[in-house]
């Protein structure tokens, strides 16, 4: 019954403290550091991925804000057209460019509504694909290895 109440470590029943001690002086101080550091990375590691997975969206935006606030700060590129070689007169190429028909859809400006919906809508859009997207591997790895040629 008393093996029932004694502390255990990974390579048997530790005896006491004393033992312990023992141990952490035989192996050094720097090893006894190392040791503890790790174990305590070891232990703080999910509280990490954590803190990691909750903030990735609020730095996404950041991003996000970084970059539209640069493209806002610096003029469009205009594009130049540059010339290789000189333009013989002796070939004569003529391109016709037509304009297009103008439609309904072409002419009228995107409903702001319509945008600010699409903005909400795309975090849920991005979880559901990210939810979804192992059943379709598995699905398609399934599909896959039943019409396989033998």
């Amino acid at each position: 019954m008393t093996a029932l109440r004694a502390p255990l470590a990974f390579n048997g029943p530790v005896a006491s403290t004393a033992s312990t001690r023992a141990v952490f002086a035989s192996i050094g101080a720097c090893k006894a550091l190392a040791l503890l550091k790790n174990m305590a990375l070891f232990l703080v590691s999910p509280f990490i991925g954590l803190a990691y997975a909750v903030l990735l969206p609020f730095v996404g935006l950041g991003i996000l804000l970084w970059v539209a606030t640069e493209g806002l700060r610096k003029p469009a590129p205009r594009p130049e057209l540059a010339v290789a070689e000189p333009v013989r007169a002796d070939i004569a190429v003529t391109v016709a460019v037509h304009a297009a028909p103008a439609t309904a859809e072409s002419t009228s400006e995107p409903s702001p509504v319509l945008f600010v919906l699409k903005l909400l809508a795309a975090p849920f859009i991005g979880l559901a694909a990210l939810i979804a997207a192992p059943f379709i591997a598995v699905g398609a790895l399934v599909w896959a290895l039943a019409h396989r040629k033998a």
